[in-house]
This record gives C-alpha cells, sequence and structure tokens, in this order.
C-alpha cells in the first residue's frame, strides 16, 4: 500500500504542478510560479491521497491518513524545493550567466 500511496502522491502532485504552471504562464515572475506549483502540488497530492486511502483501506480516516504535520512540513519543504529547483534551471539554460565562465557542471565543483 506504501507504493500506491507514493505513486498517487507523485502522480498528481505532478499534474497539478505542470498545470498550475501552465495556467499561470508568464504572467507573474519565474519564482512566483515554481513556489505556487510546488505548494499547490503538493498540498493537493495530499489530499487526493489521504482520501483514496481512507475509502480504499476501509480503516477508516484515522488510521490510514497522513498526519496534518506531515503535510505542512511537506509544504514548507516545496518551496525551498522549487525555488532550489528554479535555480538550477536557470543555470541550465544558459550556464555563463548564473555561475560563471565555466561550463555548468564544473562550476558546482567550485562550492
Amino acid at each position: 500500500m506504501t507504493s500506491a500511496s507514493l505513486l498517487i502522491v507523485l502522480i498528481v502532485s505532478t499534474a497539478v504542478g505542470a498545470l498550475t504552471g501552465l495556467g499561470i504562464g508568464t504572467s507573474l515572475g519565474g519564482l512566483s510560479v515554481a513556489i505556487l506549483a510546488g505548494f499547490l502540488g503538493t498540498i493537493i497530492g495530499a489530499v487526493v491521497r489521504n482520501v483514496i486511502v481512507s475509502r480504499g483501506a476501509g480503516l477508516g480516516p484515522d488510521h490510514s491518513r497522513t498526519p496534518l504535520l506531515v503535510i505542512g512540513y511537506a509544504a514548507i519543504a516545496s518551496l525551498a524545493a522549487s525555488a532550489a529547483a528554479l535555480e538550477l534551471a536557470d543555470g541550465a539554460i544558459s550556464p555563463t550567466r548564473r555561475f560563471g565562465s565555466e561550463p555548468w557542471p564544473a562550476s558546482l565543483l567550485r562550492f
């Protein structure tokens, strides 16, 4: 059941994040879109997982739900991960602009 839970969260959060990014597009800055897509994907993925698993497992809401504290921590972690992913994506698109004159993977070895 754990594998199914992880797949549910992964698929739903990826789809929600992608649709959020497509829906908002360029109306906000890149960082705002990344943070919003990651946050919404995490929260909606956790809620969908709780609904599906609690109905499918037959254990009731108290035994199969992800604790709200864990969902809160995941939402906070998604904010940092979204910002880091945007920085890496910007560096991969234009390596000399973000990290210096050397190629992008080599610039990571300096840190």
